[in-house]
């Protein structure tokens, strides 16, 4: 089973625009996250999924892994989306759970997803079977 992790990051929000390369303590508030899911020895793999090159070329520069989409989504989990089915493309191997690492907390939330007649359909997993 391949579990992964995706971080949806962009530049461009309305109510904090640049938040992703925020200065927390000398670092942007990206590299803090994506530090952060790292440790979580569940994951096989962690990316950041992102529209801006800018936050793609910082997370490249730290060693992480980061995947370019589309700029015209509406929600993160359309961004994750993308990501995950150019991270299938890419590794050539299927996901079966993905992850989505909140901002303020780096809390996790588990989602299985299937392919259905409408495209993808994510089912979010209780936290009491999440994988171990």
């Amino acid at each position: 089973m391949k579990i992964i992790s995706i971080i949806p990051a962009r530049m461009g929000s309305s109510r904090f625009p640049g938040k992703p390369m925020a200065d927390i303590l000398g670092m942007p508030m990206i590299g803090h996250v994506y530090k952060r899911v790292k440790l979580n020895p569940v994951l096989d793999e962690v990316y950041v999924a992102t529209c801006d090159k800018e936050i793609y070329d910082y997370i490249t520069s730290i060693g992480g892994k980061a995947i370019m989409t589309s700029d015209c989504h509406e929600r993160c989990s359309d961004r994750c989306a993308e990501a995950m089915l150019k991270i299938e493309k890419q590794e050539n191997k299927k996901v079966d759970i993905i992850i989505f690492a909140e901002w303020k907390t780096v809390a996790f939330i588990f989602y299985k997803y299937k392919r259905g007649k409408s495209g993808l359909q994510w089912s979010r997993i209780p936290s009491n079977r999440w994988p171990s």
